[in-house]
Formats: C-alpha cells, sequence, structure tokens
C-alpha cells in the first residue's frame, strides 16, 4: 500500500513538473496557407538576446535551432549559416558579413531559390521563457503558420539545451501541421 502510494505521488511530480517546463503551446495556420507542399525550410536570424550569464550566444543559439531538427522526417531545415553559403556561392554576397538591415533584405531576395518557406524565431527569455515562430512563403513572404510555446520561468530553463526543446517542439507541430493538410486533401480521416 505503502508503496503504490509513492509510486502514485512520483507519477503525480512528474506530471506536474512536466507541464511547468512546458506550460502551454499554440499553433495558428493562416486562412488559405498550403503547408502541403514545403520540403524545404530555412532559419533565417532570430531576434534572440543573451540575458543572463550561462545563457548561450547568439550564435550558440542559431546553431542551436538547426540541430534541434534533426530528428524532422517529413522536410529539410536549412540553417541560416548553410543558405548564407548559397548565397554567397552563387552571388558572392556574404550576408554574414552585412549590417543586418541589409542582410535581411538580400535574404528576403534569394531565400526563394532555396527553399520553399522560412521560420523566424522570437525567443522572450526575460520573466519566462517564450519561443514565437511565424513560417512564411520563401517567394511571396506571406505568413503561413504561426507557432508559440511558453517555457518556465526558472533559471534552468534559459540554457541552449530548453531552447533546443522549445525548438523540437515547433518542428514536430509544424510537421504535424504538414501532414494533417496533406491528409485532408486526400480525402483521409485521423481517425
Amino acid at each position: 500500500m505503502k508503496k503504490r502510494l509513492i509510486q502514485f505521488l512520483t507519477l503525480v511530480m512528474v506530471l506536474a513538473f512536466s507541464t511547468a517546463c512546458f506550460a502551454g503551446q499554440k499553433e495558428t495556420i493562416e486562412e488559405g496557407a498550403d503547408l502541403r507542399n514545403i520540403k524545404k525550410l530555412t532559419i533565417c536570424l532570430p531576434y534572440y538576446t543573451k540575458m543572463l550569464e550561462g545563457e548561450p550566444t547568439y550564435e550558440e543559439f542559431l546553431k542551436g535551432l538547426a540541430e534541434a531538427s534533426k530528428k524532422v522526417k517529413n522536410y529539410e531545415v536549412i540553417s541560416y549559416n548553410d543558405l548564407a553559403r548559397e548565397i554567397k556561392a552563387d552571388t558572392a554576397i556574404d550576408i554574414r558579413r552585412l549590417p543586418i538591415p541589409e542582410s535581411k533584405k538580400v535574404y528576403k531576395e534569394y531565400v526563394g531559390k532555396y527553399a520553399d518557406a522560412y521560420m523566424f524565431v522570437t525567443l522572450a527569455n526575460n520573466s519566462r521563457v517564450n519561443m514565437f515562430v511565424s513560417v512564411h512563403d520563401a517567394k511571396t513572404h506571406e505568413m503561413l503558420y504561426d507557432f508559440q510555446v511558453e517555457g518556465g520561468k526558472e533559471a534552468s530553463s534559459k540554457t541552449l539545451k530548453y531552447y533546443q526543446d522549445l525548438a523540437a517542439k515547433f518542428y514536430e507541430a509544424f510537421g504535424a501541421a504538414i501532414q494533417t493538410q496533406i491528409k485532408k486533401f486526400r480525402g483521409e480521416d485521423d481517425d
């Protein structure tokens, strides 16, 4: 009896902790957005500022976003640096060396040649960690999909690993949204 009580309390604590770590997520597919043809998604420069000692640098965060996509199965994620190398090889313009406003302009001009869509990440890491991701069509730049995941308040929530876990939640949800649209188009039921 005592053993079952301890097991039950342990289970309750695990569930409570997992809920506290990732308090919630929300996704929106824009009306009329067609995600079915997205085979390549690229990462653009995120909006992230290191706030505390121990948090990842900007470059580590950018690299971490790409590394978090390793388990993606139904679309390819292209890192910002890989796309920058492609643009440089084709145009001799190194967007990594340009001032940010000019870099963004060149990125938007050429991204449609290399990807179907691009993602813009904003990480708010002050009192509570919140990650916002918007996915835009690489040719028209219209927003297709929006995702938000709310993380924890504690300092342990402000590590590269934690940020990668949040990004992995996005990649998983986005992949599921693509598959749901494909199934609906084919007339398949989710049941």
